[in-house]
């Protein structure tokens, strides 16, 4: 995702991370708070209370599919 996209997520949306290790991790979260001041990384808590720090790139919207 771009950062500008990274910016327009909102509590409720959900996201891909893929996981840069091999994408051991990788997961769909739906977003709790996410705080995107940052043009480097995103900090996303999802429903479940787990955080996330990410880099934009390793995101992607799930709202088209």
């Amino acid at each position: 995702m771009t950062t500008a996209e990274v910016k327009a997520l909102k509590p409720g949306d959900n996201v891909y991370w893929q996981d840069p290790d091999d994408g051991l991790c990788s997961r769909t979260l739906t977003i709790r708070t996410i705080d995107a001041s940052r043009d480097d990384f995103v900090v996303i808590e999802d429903t479940e209370g787990d955080e996330l720090w990410a880099t934009p790139a390793e995101l992607r919207s799930m709202r088209h599919e």
